[in-house]
């Protein structure tokens, strides 16, 4: 997406070229500008390309956290029984904060 920039007061002000939207500003020297250019630029590349590998990303995180999570309900299970009680609750909170039964 193609920038602009206005000098305001002592500062650049970067602006989106084709809506005018205030995207942010940078000091006022012009290597700021050009570092603050580059990062957008950088950042909306990286964008493009990493859409698909950021859905995989959170795919593996949330399979990650659901196999804690029942790691956490089968040791209260074993140490509880099948039964739901408020010890066996409070244990599972307490193990899915890391705070008892830790993986070592």
């Amino acid at each position: 997406m193609p920038y602009t920039h206005k000098k305001v007061g002592g500062k650049y002000c970067v602006y989106k070229k084709d809506s005018g939207k205030k995207v942010g500003c940078t000091k006022g020297t012009k290597e700021a500008l050009r570092r603050y250019l580059a990062a957008l630029h950088i950042a909306e590349d990286e964008l493009e390309v990493g859409l698909g590998s950021f859905k995989t990303f959170f795919k593996q995180r949330k399979a990650s956290e659901e196999d804690a999570q029942d790691r956490c309900k089968r040791k209260a299970d074993q140490v509880y029984g099948k039964k739901t009680s408020a010890y066996k609750s409070g244990a599972i909170v307490r193990c899915r904060k890391g705070k008892i039964w830790k993986k070592k």
